[in-house]
């Protein structure tokens, strides 16, 4: 039985792959906002037809220790905010979720940046054994930097990643030779 925590984006795409996979016969979601987390919920439930059998609902956060696996990330960034802001809200953030997860007897999945200083801060505020914390992150801004190169350009590759008109630097694709950016 897998559940998660938060309604963005990053725990959408894993609540997603949860359901088309059939990793999960019972998913719960949270959000402090309940009625995003009930949304969430219903368009899920309303997916049904395309993956596994599955009960999709809305949870307290305090449900969340009897799940088998949380999975929790932090907040994405802001506009004007340094990154290190965004660090301590996500740490203040992680380290609420760790504090209502105590004696919780799963796993816990964050996803999040950067991974290892949160996973350390959910390890302790939960007393969770380190083998119990998992985490993982994702380096964007590799994948980011031709979008803003390419952002006057028309230009489209054929070979480009669907919706982006792009490849992202690390990707087979990019290993071609690109032409320079017009203007």
């Amino acid at each position: 039985m897998a559940k998660r925590i938060g309604t963005g984006w990053v725990c959408t795409r894993v609540a997603i792959s949860c359901l088309q996979t059939g990793s999960a016969h019972e998913l719960w979601l949270h959000d402090d906002r309940s009625a995003v987390a009930e949304g969430e919920a219903m368009d899920l439930t309303h997916g049904a037809m395309f993956y596994p059998a599955c009960t999709v609902r809305a949870a307290d956060l305090s449900k969340m220790r009897q799940a088998d696996v949380v999975v929790a990330a932090g907040r994405g960034g802001k506009a004007d905010e340094s990154r290190l802001d965004l660090l301590r809200d996500n740490a203040r953030l992680v380290a609420e979720i760790g504090r209502t997860l105590v004696g919780f007897e799963g796993t816990v999945v964050l996803v999040t940046n950067p991974v290892d200083v949160l996973t350390q801060v959910m390890a302790e505020a939960s007393g969770l054994p380190p083998e119990r914390v998992l985490g993982t992150g994702f380096s964007p801004s590799p994948c980011r930097w031709p979008a803003r190169r390419w952002t006057a350009s028309t230009f489209r590759h054929p070979s480009a990643p669907a919706g982006t008109g792009l490849p992202c630097p690390r990707s087979r694709a990019s290993t071609r030779s690109w032409p320079a950016a017009p203007g």
